[in-house]
């Protein structure tokens, strides 16, 4: 198997730690694991698999945003939140040395979770700061729980067991 040498490109190998070891979780990480010779030295890099739950919670808050009249699309609630929490670059126009903020992305491939969940945080207390006041970051983020699981509002829990307290 030919691994592929850009980050773009790159299998989806994907392991699992067992006490203060890692074993591969799936045929390519097992495949991977096989061009090494035992006891040789190696280096990478992890990170944690993107939680699909508190992405529905993310665009749940944007419906939120939208639903109280803050923005007129999702998009542009994303964008404004992403922007407002400095989730941004800046771009500069060469020709007239016009600065320009632009959001960044939150797609799966393009930010781990560990950033996604700082983002998320910063997210929270701006929109509990800036278009939301009044309602703290926790009720708010039940709410929309309750919203996006419906009666069993499974959500926090979900946050919980990935190790957050809300």
């Amino acid at each position: 198997m030919k691994f592929p040498t850009t980050k773009r490109d790159a299998p989806a190998a994907i392991w699992r730690r067992w006490g203060l070891t890692i074993q591969p979780a799936n045929d390519i990480a097992e495949a991977m694991l096989r061009t090494l010779k035992s006891g040789d030295e190696f280096v990478g890099r992890f990170q944690r698999k993107r939680s699909l739950k508190q992405l529905r919670l993310w665009w749940g808050l944007m419906r939120l945003l939208v639903d109280h009249g803050e923005f007129p699309s999702l998009e542009s609630a994303s964008d404004a939140t992403k922007i407002a929490s400095g989730h941004t670059q800046i771009l500069i126009f060469p020709d007239t040395g016009e600065a320009v903020m632009l959001p960044l992305s939150i797609s799966f491939g393009s930010l781990p979770q560990d950033e996604f969940q700082r983002v998320f945080e910063v997210a929270l207390e701006v929109i509990c700061s800036r278009w939301i006041i009044g309602v703290g970051k926790e009720t708010l983020q039940k709410e929309v729980f309750r919203a996006i699981d419906g009666p069993s509002a499974i959500g926090e829990r979900i946050i919980k067991s990935e190790g957050k307290t809300s």
